[in-house]
């Protein structure tokens, strides 16, 4: 592929397990544009971590079915992607690097007879 667009969607983990992933439910907060990886995916990312600092101390809303307001809360609980897209928000190297994985401890090794900065993980 020449060109990348990264999208940045948000689940709603209090809807019932077995709609939540449903498209209708799914908000697209953005597509961050290619044809490139950006060099600033915090720039990106910054408008939507100002609404969950302001979500986690709460908001006021309406509750139609009980006529009233209430304050309604709301946390990022998760943070899910491929390997590029998580080394990007993680700040990591990402799956050319030494700890190519952030969930084990796997060590990628440096290529012999070679002046490259990458690794690679064996298979044996």
């Amino acid at each position: 592929m020449r060109d990348t667009a990264w999208p940045i969607i948000i689940y709603n983990y209090n809807l019932p397990p077995d709609i939540h992933f449903h498209c209708q439910y799914i908000l697209c907060l953005g597509v961050v544009p290619g044809p490139k990886k950006p060099k600033d995916f915090d720039s990106f990312l910054w408008p939507a971590v100002e609404e969950f600092l302001m979500l986690v101390l709460g908001t006021h809303a309406y509750d139609a079915l009980l006529r009233e307001l209430f304050l309604l809360r709301a946390h990022l609980i998760v943070i899910g992607g491929d390997i590029p897209a998580i080394s990007m928000v993680m700040r990591m190297k990402g799956h050319n690097g030494l700890s190519p994985c952030r969930m084990c401890k796997i060590k990628g090794l440096h290529i012999p007879n070679s002046r490259a900065t990458t690794h690679y993980v064996p298979l044996d």
